[in-house]
């Protein structure tokens, strides 16, 4: 086992928008796209190394570059010290620790 472990459903249903000489459309508005985080796991050796946190900066910056308004989902496992991590990352979480970060 290599240590780290993600999972996350994958985005479907995301098509750029394009002009009509077929280029892409860049623009800033995310189409409503929602994406759920399923697990990110760091075996305990790696844990408090900043592991989970890059893996989780990699999701967020894939969502934005794919236009995603929404990464949710759900804290599992340690709650005390996960609810800590997941409000330092700017998530909500509500009293049965469903997480949300808004993208927009």
């Amino acid at each position: 086992m290599t240590g780290v472990q993600t999972c996350a459903l994958p985005i479907s249903g995301i098509k750029r928008r394009r002009s009509a000489t077929g280029q892409p459309i860049n623009d800033d508005k995310a189409p409503g796209v929602s994406y759920c985080l399923k697990l990110i796991e760091v075996s305990q050796n790696y844990r408090n190394k900043g592991v989970g946190s890059a893996l989780l900066n990699e999701i967020i910056d894939f969502c934005r570059d794919e236009r995603v308004s929404l990464i949710y989902g759900e804290a599992k496992g340690e709650l005390a010290a996960l609810r800590r991590w997941y409000l330092e990352q700017g998530f909500e979480i509500d009293s049965i620790d469903n997480i949300q970060l808004s993208l927009t």
